[in-house]
This record gives C-alpha cells, structure tokens and sequence, in this order.
C-alpha cells in the first residue's frame, strides 16, 4: 500500500512540474502574420505590421514590428521586433530593454505583469497577457 502511495504521489508531482514548465516561458510566434491574426482574434485593437520607423529606437537590424493594444478591462499591449538575424537581436538587447522599461510606467495600469524578453531574433515587451495572446 505504501508504494502504490508513494507512486501516486510521485507522478502526482511530475505532472505538477511537467504543467509548471509548460505554462513558464510564453513567447510570440516566430511568424509576425501569425502574431496579428492572433491578436486580433483576441480582440486587441490597433494592431499592425511595420517595417518602417525604427530610426528612433536607435538600433538596427530590425526587419518586422508587430505591435497591438486592449484597453478593457485594465490596459494589455505588446511590441515584438523581428530582427535579421540573432547577432542583431543580441546586439540591440540593452537598448531594447532601456526602450521597454521607459514605456512601462504604473504597474496597477495593467491588467498583468509587464515582460520584455528574448528569443532567437526576437525581442518583445509588453503585459504577459498580452504575450500569451500573441501565440
């Protein structure tokens, strides 16, 4: 009786942890077509695909921008940046975390955490809803 306890419990926790680890780590689509529809689907407004504008930021390499906002109930945005290639993504990453944070003012005006990461030749920030409808 103690090992089929033991068992349980044991497979109780690795799916626990194998659900921990799935849920962790939301990221966009690699596809920034696949980022708009999912965005609108989702309801976010003024979302759209640039490829034009990016001087101010003051880093270069920058392919794609996909970007969308939800006012209601609480604020939910993101930006996501398409680079050329991931050397360019990882040589704009200080400057693309100092361009996030100076977007991010109050936390109690979002309805979730705000992230800024990155993965491969993309880079992103915004609320972490705002991520996950992004996939």
């Amino acid at each position: 009786m103690k090992k089929i306890i033991s068992c349980a419990l044991m497979m109780i926790t690795v799916l626990s942890l194998l659900l921990v680890l799935v849920s962790c780590g939301a990221k966009p689509n690699d596809d920034p077509d696949k980022v708009v529809a999912a965005l609108e689907a989702a309801g976010y407004e003024d979302v759209y695909k640039t490829s034009k504008g990016f001087s101010y930021l003051g880093v270069s390499g920058i392919d794609w921008k996909v970007s969308g906002i939800i006012m209601e109930p609480k604020c939910e945005w993101i930006e996501v940046y398409y680079f050329e290639s991931t050397t360019a993504a990882n040589n704009a990453w200080e400057k693309m975390q100092e361009e996030a944070q100076s977007w991010f003012n109050n936390p109690s005006d979002y309805g979730s955490k705000f992230v800024c990461e990155k993965s491969g030749n993309m880079i992103w920030f915004g609320t972490e809803n705002a991520v996950k409808a992004a996939k």
